[in-house]
């Protein structure tokens, strides 16, 4: 199996080669930069798998590196630094970061993110995706029949109207999550979306419109999450996000960010008119005694706690 890359951008050298150390023991190929231009440089020049990136450099900053490789890039990135305000981690969150990491640190917390973080992603690459979800249903394809594996993995996972992942691949994953949270004593956050007076789209403009308002919508979130977090469709107006986070203010940050952008969207119904909607929100940490059902129902419960306080609310607990 060929060995996966590991770029560390890190100004410090002791920093960086202690790092370097603990990846390489685990069989990772190490490239190192010591500058954010370097590491631009060596990340475009060479076939990477993941980026260990910290904040505060020389000639450009950590910040100005990730918003340079999300443009060309989805490779996952970890940032590493001192600096840990909610200002951070939104900004991190905007620029589509993976994880974060605050210094000082144990180098091997590091290593363990990271694996997990890659095994992770592979978990949702396509033909693992497609072969578990058959496994599941005990449906049994012959895949070389197929000339497009792709075609067919969104017809089982995805939903037909928003193109979001439906319910079923959604239970799915959160079965799995909730095992891997398990296995590896770690975190991860639901969040729940409706879409308020949902009724009267409908009842204003008709089914049809009410459809595109639920495709604007659900694109507008998912345009503004991570490709580590996973959005799906749960129902009618009801959206379920599975939010990698470490901590219950970082899923409140992401909620309120998330609410917003919807709130502020504008979406053409036709060539004259226009429609706005905003989004309740609930939210939740998975806890080790949880089931699927008790989290789900904790989530959607505070989902309608944010409607009975007014909608375009998010209540997180």
């Amino acid at each position: 199996m060929e060995k996966l890359t590991i770029l560390i951008i890190e100004d410090e050298p002791t920093i960086n080669r202690i790092i370097s150390n603990y990846f390489e023991k685990e069989k990772y190929n190490v490239l190192n930069a010591y500058d954010g231009l370097e590491g631009l440089k060596i990340f475009k020049d060479n076939k990477v798998d993941l980026v260990c990136l910290d904040i505060m450099m020389p000639n450009i900053d950590g910040w100005e590196v990730a918003k340079e490789i999300r443009t060309f890039s989805e490779t996952p990135i970890i940032m590493m630094s001192a600096l840990s305000t909610e200002e951070d981690l939104l900004r991190g969150y905007e620029l589509k970061v993976d994880d974060y990491i605050t210094k000082p640190f144990n180098p091997k917390v590091l290593v363990a993110k990271s694996i997990n973080l890659l095994e992770r992603i592979n978990k949702l690459e396509l033909n693992k995706e497609l072969t578990e979800i058959l496994d599941m249903d005990g449906i049994k394809i012959n895949m070389a029949s197929y000339g497009d594996k792709r075609k067919l993995n969104d017809l089982l996972i995805r939903d037909e109207l928003t193109k979001v992942y439906n319910r079923k691949y959604l239970d799915f994953q959160i079965k799995n999550i909730m095992k891997e949270s398990i296995e590896f004593n770690s975190i991860f956050g639901i969040l729940f979306f409706d879409i308020d007076h949902f009724k009267n789209v409908n009842d204003t403009y008709g089914h049809n419109i009410g459809d595109e308002v639920l495709k604007m919508v659900s694109s507008t979130i998912n345009s503004n999450v991570r490709n580590i977090d996973i959005l799906g469709r749960w129902g009618g107006e009801e959206f379920i996000a599975i939010v990698r986070v470490d901590k219950i203010n970082e899923l409140k940050m992401i909620a309120e960010k998330l609410r917003i952008k919807v709130s502020e969207s504008t979406y053409l119904i036709d060539s004259k008119r226009k429609i706005s909607v905003t989004i309740s929100i609930g939210g939740t940490l998975f806890d080790k005694n949880d089931d699927i059902s008790k989290l789900i129902s904790r989530a959607d419960s505070n989902m309608y706690n944010s409607k009975k306080n007014g909608r375009n609310n998010v209540t997180i607990n």
